[in-house]
């Protein structure tokens, strides 16, 4: 009757897709999801859906007006018409925002993911460098005692490794 909205079928299936969508990503996260969920597909559609609805809304309201006399042959004016239309722009504009949410999930995980490779590879770096550093004083063209016994050797090797672990160590107290 009049007044009443009518949701597409349609707009729910997709927005129970754009729900699934979340709440896959908030569990795995991966790129390779987002493609096969087909997220960008879903938001270029809804887009497109938006744009298309959008400029009409005038026609919509003038053919709902009572004082809108058609031929016979056309048709009588259609009351609840525009609030039908903008229920389905309501719904289109709910399951944009939706996809939004979405899509701002994934990338928030994309960037947790980042930030952990990031921190990941510091502390490698960090464990690595004084090692690196002695490597490179062992190695150099001059001469000191401490070169002449081959059991220095075992030595700076501990010595590196005594420097990683500390670093390690560290590492884990602050994070």
């Amino acid at each position: 009757g009049p007044g009443k909205s009518v949701s597409d079928p349609r707009a729910s299936r997709r927005s129970t897709t754009a729900q699934a969508a979340s709440e896959s990503i908030t569990r795995c996260g991966s790129p390779a999801f987002m493609r096969s969920a087909g997220i960008v597909q879903m938001r270029r559609r809804i887009g497109r859906v938006r744009r298309l609805l959008a400029p009409h809304r005038e026609a919509f309201a003038v053919l709902e007006r009572p004082d809108m006399a058609l031929h016979e042959e056309l048709g009588r004016p259609w009351p609840g018409l525009l609030s039908r239309f903008e229920g389905t722009m309501d719904a289109v504009d709910r399951l944009r925002e939706a996809l939004l949410g979405t899509y701002d999930i994934y990338m928030g995980r994309a960037g947790q993911r980042d930030s952990e490779v990031m921190k990941a590879l510091t502390i490698l770096s960090a464990i690595l460098l004084p090692a690196v550093v002695l490597a490179g004083l062992m190695g150099m063209n001059f001469e000191l005692a401490f070169f002449d016994s081959a059991e220095n050797f075992w030595i700076v090797i501990g010595a590196m490794l005594a420097l990683a672990f500390v670093i390690l160590g560290i590492a884990r107290v602050k994070a």
